[in-house]
């Protein structure tokens, strides 16, 4: 009599089966999570922008424009304003996460501004028309460049074909 206990091939291979389809999906889903931890990430950082922008435009009457190169490697924003009245007054924001592009694209007496911020990581542009009040999103794997944003003014929407978020 074969009293022998143990597993045949055929279980093996189809437990090795399983386990396999498991971590596929796994995998999968864990990438689709890492984006999105980047695309709020980079939400979060273009609202904290939006937030400054307006604190700086109710005490001086006018954007600060921010563009790529006045983001430091550790994530900080340091930029010295000429005023409309020629004074000089500096725009600072701290804690911003590094791996962030933020911009404030300001029109020529700075009067209007649209915010953006995208991850470098991520795959969504988002989009602020600051006399609007509605941040808009658009998909966009590669980077951005101010051209991707509208001039900013007093029309009604910029941001015309972007998703509302």
């Amino acid at each position: 009599m074969n009293t022998a206990k143990g597993f045949t091939l055929i279980e093996i291979m189809i437990a090795v089966a399983i386990l396999g389809i498991l971590a596929a999906i796994s995998i999968s889903l864990l990438g689709s999570y890492r984006m999105k931890s980047y695309n709020v990430s980079s939400l979060s950082d273009t609202r904290n922008l939006m937030g400054f922008s307006d604190l700086f435009y109710n005490e001086y009457g006018e954007y600060a424009p921010v563009g790529f190169s006045d983001m430091t490697s550790t994530g900080k924003i340091l930029v010295n304003v000429t005023l409309q009245d020629g004074n000089i007054v500096e725009f600072k924001l701290n804690a911003l996460n590094k791996d962030t592009r933020l911009m404030v694209k300001t029109s020529g007496n700075n009067g209007f501004a649209i915010v953006a911020g995208k991850s470098l990581a991520g795959d969504t542009l988002y989009a602020n028309d600051m006399d609007k009040m509605g941040i808009k999103k658009q998909y966009k794997q590669a980077g951005y460049l101010a051209s991707d944003l509208p001039a900013p003014s007093a029309a009604n929407d910029l941001l015309i074909g972007w998703a509302p978020l």
